[in-house]
């Protein structure tokens, strides 16, 4: 998430520090599973669980917000035309 997003869904400056914080955990979780990582099974189960710690950081309207603008998985969101990470009303 970058301070603009964050700042459009209504974080405060410590909510942006601190979720930097969790994002490099993850961000190290993602890299550890080496090239093609959206390609792994283990990728989907590693999303999930950043998906409920971002749930529980934000409030229900930040998280809100914060999915409709940031709508970018084709394999979760069944929407998105394939081959593309936006849904089609982008």
């Amino acid at each position: 998430m970058t301070d603009s997003i964050g700042r459009e869904i209504g974080m405060s400056d410590d909510q942006i520090f601190q979720w930097k914080i969790h994002n490099d955990e993850w961000e190290a979780k993602f890299k550890g599973l080496g090239g093609k990582a959206e390609l792994k099974p283990t990728y989907i189960k590693l999303h999930n669980a950043r998906e409920l710690d971002l749930k529980g950081f934000l409030t229900a309207g930040q998280y809100d917000k914060w999915k409709e603008l940031n709508r970018r998985s084709p394999r979760l969101e069944r929407e998105n035309p394939p081959g593309t990470n936006m849904p089609p009303t982008r």
